[in-house]
């Protein structure tokens, strides 16, 4: 899939016009489910390039395709994933701690939603409401290791720690936050993102350099952003 390798390589304006070919074909040939996956790539690939309107068109759409399965995994993943995408890359946090959570039967996309309002929560200054999400990251984590699914155990641990994080974080705990958000990092750079997805939500390198800027220390933020 081209778009796949767009993606991959930071083409972002290819990316973007690959998979709105890509969402058109499925729209005209009644694909519903490969329609939001592409849906899914735009965004991001909207949200790279600054084109935050057309990201919000896409939002907005994503919500009325209709015959999607939610038994196909993409489709809850494209659902949950795009408004935490539009949300946080524009660092909107207020608006990333209100989304709204969507039922799934793949626990890995609900991590999403309770992942983008435990750091929204957080960096918004509600460190409670923070806590209450990374408490569901932990339950989420626990019922994927109970099913022996590594790779998402893997992916929805490392949201865990970022939150847990943020929540350190917020609450004036400066030593212990940067620690989780470095673990959490640390531990994302040994596993590849999956096809599902054109990319993290917000990777947890950024989420450090984030934090090391927040706390003062822009040289040792720019290392890990370029790292990111």
């Amino acid at each position: 899939m081209p778009s796949h390798i767009f993606t991959r390589v930071g083409a972002w304006r290819e990316s973007a016009v690959s998979n709105e070919r890509s969402a058109d074909v499925a729209k005209a040939e009644n694909e519903p489910n490969a329609r939001l996956h592409a849906m899914d790539y735009m965004v991001y690939a909207y949200l790279q390039l600054a084109r935050d309107g057309d990201a919000r068109r896409v939002l907005d759409e994503a919500p009325r395709v209709a015959g999607a399965k939610p038994t196909v995994r993409s489709v809850p993943y494209a659902l949950a994933a795009i408004p935490a995408r539009y949300a946080m890359e524009r660092s909107a946090w207020k608006e990333a701690a209100q989304l709204q959570l969507q039922a799934s039967r793949f626990p890995f996309t609900e991590a999403i939603t309770h992942f983008a309002r435990a750091i929204g929560a957080a960096r918004s200054g509600d460190a409670a409401a923070a806590e209450r999400d990374v408490q569901e990251l932990v339950r989420i984590v626990e019922a994927l290791k109970a099913t022996k699914d590594a790779y998402w155990t893997v992916e929805v641990e490392v949201q865990r720690l970022s939150g847990a994080a943020w929540v350190a974080f917020a609450k004036g705990s400066r030593g212990e936050a940067l620690n989780l958000m470095r673990a959490a990092a640390d531990l994302e750079d040994k596993s590849e993102k999956a096809a599902v997805s054109p990319a993290r939500i917000v990777p947890a390198r950024e989420l450090l350099g984030d934090m090391l800027l927040e706390s003062g220390r822009p040289g040792d933020a720019l290392a890990e952003y370029e790292r990111s």
